[in-house]
């Protein structure tokens, strides 16, 4: 198949499109297109002119892979077709701060995925995981970034009409880089900077030269969210308690002058003027005719990000958004939803779409366009980066059109994927179990604890007992088994088969283990340590080795030490669980001290548990701290 691009710059975007149809398994077309670009277009129109001969008119370069994938796959079957673009910034934040730096290659591939699907910005999340020449403490064994690799990804994401924006930290979510002695002096609590400190600046005017030596981008996001110890550490010993509010104006305003300094112009997470505005520290409850002090409002000009991934109302991100008007103008308000691979071991795909859904009618109706979508990998990165794709796309269909049906949703996927989506939505039951709660938006995350749980402590047994999840996951099993998914995600669909395996056996493993303990029933006993926790064993086995091959297809090497200390923990510990069955069994020991113990609910509330750390599952003992 030729394309043959009529312009002399068209050379890139012929070849950038043959890449992505490379990679993407794209049908090609014997064609010709003529592509031009025009001012003040905020889309593209598709004319044909002959039957092999069509000309695509455009107003940025990166919408024309998404016209070319509408036209050779049929989509666009009738001409003049145009398509209009709901956003002036869109695209996906990849949290490469969470145990888990992308690989450039990887990274490449997102590009060419945004590409394809009209999209003209990729954020990167790097919260220490770049090169801050200076302080070499910093991001060290993290896995960083170094400059040659972010202007490379800079330039290649600029040949297809895409920004990589960095996503930086200046003020919390810092703790990693602040474990150093070298930065003790930077620290206000162990995770937040010292404001008001010239040590922390000149820090600051470091990292933040650095980033605009490597992007190209003149927008920065700086962070600033989630400090809620702000004040109340060292800068309370040395200054006394201070309005927390002016705290944070003033290091707002040091760090916006770094940042303009640099030539770049900085947005922020906006949560903490909402925080501290709150009678609860709240986000989300501010009262709608709630009127900020002229002295409490952010500077001017600055981007402020409204950052929600809870909400299922359509009201409540209307109402967040006139409070965003407040403070900030229309043009200088973000929005920031997000895919749910965050809640452990699984993606919760309810929630994400639910959520995005009602969030983008919301942004459209408002007129806010700028949006991204964030894919974060809190406690460790534990779900698979592909895992988040899927909501992803319904995301980039909003960009595109006025409202996205499932239908829309499934056709765009297998455009992309060439195969259905059933496969794909059933990875949203190995959490999605309470039937009262039917798009999950509790977040609940059985699959998480019930992975790390131990088999003799039984820390959630009681929460499990009689809901027959063992069933539910070997059903899961089958099913998964049995479903469509796309071929580059086969090793995916693997690792989530191999993961219901086990949790058909491990779900209630502790409950059935006890209660023969206690009814003294050694045949049922002997079975569990002879061929129970054996066959759990051989698949947690498979499971890290599953896990261990996606992450470093995805991923540099550095943080999968810490998925391996996990997976090899839920393996010794049935270990030791067996060893201790046969102890009793052979009468080396008269009682097993752990099974013992009375039982009680995790939660005597609810027994769908929302708990993502996995220090607070592995164990009741102190996992962390002194």
């Amino acid at each position: 198949m030729i394309i043959l691009l009529m312009r002399i710059n068209d050379s890139t975007i012929e070849r950038n499109f043959l890449s992505i149809a490379s990679d993407f398994g794209i049908p090609l077309a014997d064609i010709t297109v003529r592509v031009r670009e025009k001012e003040n277009l905020c889309g593209f129109v598709m004319e044909q002119n002959g039957a092999k001969d069509y000309e695509i008119t455009y107003g940025e370069p990166v919408f024309v892979y998404r016209a070319l994938l509408l036209l050779v796959t049929g989509e666009a079957s009738v001409f003049p077709f145009s398509a209009s673009c709901c956003t002036d910034h869109a695209g996906i934040m990849i949290d490469a701060s969470r145990n888990a730096v992308v690989r450039p290659d990887r990274v490449m591939h997102l590009v060419r995925l945004h590409a394809l699907l009209g999209l003209n910005m990729l954020m990167l999340y790097i919260e220490d995981t770049y090169t801050v020449r200076e302080h070499g403490w910093f991001g060290y064994l993290r896995g960083r970034y170094t400059p040659d690799e972010i202007r490379q990804l800079d330039d290649y994401a600029s040949s297809f009409g895409i920004s990589l924006v960095p996503c930086i930290q200046t003020l919390a979510h810092l703790h990693t880089a602040l474990r150093y002695p070298e930065a003790s002096g930077l620290c206000d609590t162990e995770d937040i900077l010292l404001a008001d400190c010239q040590e922390v600046y000149d820090f600051l005017k470091d990292a933040i030269r650095s980033i605009s030596s490597t992007f190209s981008s003149r927008i920065i996001h700086i962070g600033m969210d989630e400090a809620h110890m702000l004040g109340l550490g060292k800068y309370l010993r040395f200054h006394g308690y201070q309005d927390r509010f002016g705290i944070m104006k003033r290091h707002l305003e040091r760090v916006c002058g770094i940042c303009r300094q640099e030539g770049l112009s900085p947005i922020i997470w906006s949560d903490m003027f909402f925080r501290l505005a709150s009678v609860s520290g709240d986000y989300y409850n501010v009262p709608q005719d709630y009127e900020w002090n002229q002295e409490n409002l952010p500077p001017e000009s600055i981007g402020l990000v409204y950052w929600d991934y809870y909400n299922t109302d359509e009201a409540v991100y209307d109402r967040m958004v006139k409070l965003h008007e407040k403070l900030a103008k229309k043009e200088d308000i973000w929005f920031a939803g997000g895919g749910w691979t965050w809640n452990g071991i699984a993606p919760n795909y309810s929630l994400a779409l639910k959520s995005t859904g009602c969030a983008l009618m919301s942004m459209k109706k408002h007129k806010i366009r700028n949006w991204f979508f964030t894919l974060w990998g809190d406690n460790g990165s534990e779900t698979p980066s592909d895992a988040g794709l899927y909501p992803f796309l319904l995301f980039a269909e909003h960009v595109w059109n006025e409202s996205v049906s499932t239908s829309a949703l499934s056709r765009r996927f297998k455009s992309v994927f060439h195969t259905d989506d059933s496969g794909m939505r059933i990875l949203d039951e190995f959490d999605s179990l309470n039937p009262e709660d039917e798009s999950n938006t509790r977040a609940s995350n059985p699959s998480k604890w019930l992975l790390y749980q131990d088999v003799l402590l039984g820390l959630f047994d009681e929460n499990v007992r009689g809901h027959g999840w063992g069933r539910h996951y070997e059903d899961l099993a089958s099913r998964l088994e049995k479903a469509q998914m796309p071929e580059c995600f086969s090793l995916l669909r693997q690792y989530y088969v191999t993961l219901a395996r086990l949790l058909s056996l491990k779900a209630e493993l502790g409950i059935r283990t006890r209660d023969a303990y206690l009814r003294t029933e050694k045949d049922e006993i002997r079975h569990i340590a002879n061929k129970d926790i054996p066959e759990c064993i051989t698949n947690a086995h498979s499971l890290r080795n599953l896990r261990k091959s996606l992450f470093f297809h995805d991923c540099k090497p550095q943080g999968f030490e810490v998925l391996d200390i996990r997976l090899g923990g839920v393996i010794t510990r049935l270990e030791s669980a067996r060893e201790r069955l046969l102890s009793w069994l052979e009468g080396n020991v008269t009682i097993i001290e752990e099974l013992e113990e009375e039982r009680r609910p995790y939660d005597p509330a609810s027994d769908y548990i929302q708990l993502n750390l996995w220090e607070k599952i592995v164990t009741p003992s102190d996992m962390c701290g002194v």
